[in-house]
């Protein structure tokens, strides 16, 4: 992956001869390149899962095949590929920021016992707020807050896109937080 010298190579001469077999040599150096970026960066981040992992390499991928005739100069051709990496791994986490997780939630208000707290009270108080949830939000919340369930189930169940499904639970979560129910509920040290 770090044989940057062999890389420049491997497109110069695809640069002039164009075959598919010089083109796939490429490729794999790039897939190479990219998986080696993206799992060195997402190690060290807390991600929602290796979805999010799976789509920034996919991205990141097909927008470097698909430039490969736009390059200009060889020489530059691992630090194009390098700054793709980078501008794909920064919309990750712009919209990253966007999303609100509450994993936690899922987690903590399912045990049995919590000390001091009335779980049954919690989770008919956090079901009255997904309650008033708009209607393609309130399923994924009542699955994946109330249910515990995984995204994949989730996305199984309600034959949505997973990617709808992380949105939809983010926007619910982000909506939940601003109830003055669910803010009381959580000041209170509530599970």
């Amino acid at each position: 992956m770090d044989d940057y010298d062999a890389a420049r190579a491997a497109f110069a001469q695809w640069e002039r001869s164009r075959t598919k077999a010089h083109e796939d040599v490429l490729r794999v150096w790039c897939y190479g390149y990219v998986l080696w970026y993206f799992y060195s960066q997402f190690a060290r981040e807390r991600t929602s899962g290796a979805s999010d992992l799976d789509a920034a390499v996919a991205r990141a991928l097909e927008r470097v095949y698909r430039s490969f005739p736009s390059v200009r100069d060889p020489d530059r051709f691992p630090n194009y590929v390098s700054k793709i990496c980078r501008n794909v791994l920064l919309s990750h986490r712009t919209r990253r920021r966007e999303a609100v997780e509450f994993t936690d939630w899922t987690v903590s208000v399912m045990p049995d016992e919590a000390e001091g707290h009335d779980l049954v009270l919690a989770r008919r108080l956090i079901a009255r707020s997904i309650a008033t949830l708009p209607p393609a939000i309130r399923r994924v919340a009542q699955m994946r807050i109330l249910d515990g369930q995984s995204y994949d189930a989730i996305a199984e169940a309600t034959q949505r896109p997973i990617d709808s499904v992380r949105t939809y639970a983010s926007k619910a979560a982000a909506r939940l937080r601003q109830d003055p129910t669910i803010q009381d509920l959580l000041s209170d040290g509530a599970p």
